[in-house]
């Protein structure tokens, strides 16, 4: 919420699933990795003329 503030209405802010460290080790087989792309795929077919993948680094 608070990126999208400074990007502005021209913008759609939208978080990953989660980090990688705050995985359950019992769980690692279950994560979604589509979920991301499958997202991404819609926001794309709605006029999206870019989309950016930007880190946490």
């Amino acid at each position: 919420k608070t990126i999208n503030k400074y990007l502005g209405k021209n913008f759609i802010v939208k978080s990953s699933v989660g980090h990688v460290r705050d995985l359950p080790t019992k769980a690692l087989g279950k994560v979604e990795p589509k979920k991301p792309a499958k997202e991404l795929k819609t926001l794309a077919k709605k006029s999206v003329k870019n989309i950016f993948a930007v880190t946490n680094i």
